[in-house]
């Protein structure tokens, strides 16, 4: 099992993002590229609570409800608080510092990232690159339609990454 990194200073307020980004991509060993693909298909942002909603019928209604919220910048799943999931709240991580700490969220979605990538590579095997889109879209959902579509959003936000990466060097 990989360790949850929180370093004391992510509490500190003002912490650089690149900062923290660095020291998280250099101990969950991840390439940047990844953790920046995974942010930008979530496009949370600090403070964020988005609602997942669902519907269930009940007799003749259909009941909307919300299920769970993803939380911050890296949109965690508030199942995560939980023991139905990661857990967090054993590592000192709150549903506030998963909404308001960049550094956290970002640790959390890179441990996640690692951690189901591990699990997906127990029963698969990276034979192409949509394989591994399939692995890190693990991070989103195991369950091979939500999976599938989840690493179709990944491959077009890391399309984009590509291209303003490009446009990045290209005006130096």
């Amino acid at each position: 099992m990989i360790d949850f990194y929180y370093p004391a200073y992510f509490d500190n307020a003002g912490v650089p993002f690149d900062h923290c980004f660095a020291d998280v991509t250099r101990h969950y060993e991840i390439n940047p590229e990844v953790i920046l693909t995974v942010l930008m298909t979530e496009s949370g942002y600090p403070g964020a609570k988005v609602p997942n909603k669902r519907t269930r019928k009940e007799g003749n209604q259909t009941i909307t409800y919300v299920a769970s919220y993803d939380l911050g910048r890296a949109q965690i799943n508030s199942v995560h608080l939980t023991s139905k999931g990661v857990n967090f709240p054993q590592y000192g991580v709150t549903e506030e510092k998963l909404r308001w700490n960049d550094c956290i969220s970002i640790s959390a979605s890179a441990f996640m990232i690692r951690y189901s990538a591990e699990k997906w590579l127990e029963n698969h095997r990276l034979t192409s690159v949509d394989d591994w889109f399939r692995m890190i879209a693990s991070y989103n959902s195991m369950t091979p339609k939500y999976n599938e579509i989840y690493a179709a959003r990944l491959k077009e936000s890391y399309a984009k990454l590509q291209s303003r990466m490009k446009q990045a060097v290209a005006k130096k």
